[in-house]
């Protein structure tokens, strides 16, 4: 008996930290200036999944306007510590990806070879894509963000962002 309400006690409070899953229409690029990790996960699905916040709606925004889906901070977030939590983004694909604001993203091996891809990476930004090769890849980041990559055959290396 104790070993089941210790089981059902466990299972409880996973749930309760766990997880909040918003499902999405399609986009096809990504626009971040959350200061908050951020997986990117190849799935047939578009969805979103919150985790160690319940209620993700009451701190951040998110649209999908033109095939992008725009990722921001509501107005208040005081009382919340936005590096606890954590977001995965489901996508079968994916063409652009912005983030500002030190925000970190990170982008699964399930994408492995994307042909072309652009990303921009400022105040900050972190991007880590190095379980990817890229056929073409064009970045453009400032000199405190980072942008990391597998491998790439054509590699364009914008001095000032472009047009998003």
């Amino acid at each position: 008996m104790k070993i089941t309400t210790l089981i059902f006690s466990f299972l409880l409070y996973q749930t309760a930290i766990s997880q909040s899953v918003i499902e999405l229409p399609k986009f096809q690029s990504i626009e971040s200036d959350l200061m908050i990790s951020i997986q990117i996960i190849k799935s047939k699905k578009y969805k979103l999944e919150f985790f160690n916040y319940q209620k993700p709606k009451e701190v951040i925004e998110w649209e999908v306007v033109d095939n992008r889906l725009t990722l921001t901070n509501q107005n208040n977030i005081n009382d919340v510590d936005l590096k606890d939590i954590q977001l995965t983004i489901y996508t079968p694909n994916l063409k652009e990806l912005k983030v500002t604001n030190r925000g970190n993203i990170s982008m699964d091996s399930g994408f492995s070879k994307i042909n072309t891809f652009s990303v921009f990476a400022e105040n900050g930004a972190n991007i880590d894509l190095n379980t990817i090769v890229f056929n073409t890849l064009a970045i453009y980041k400032d000199s405190e963000s980072d942008i990391k990559y597998k491998s790439v055959n054509t590699l364009i290396n914008n001095k000032k962002p472009y047009k998003y």
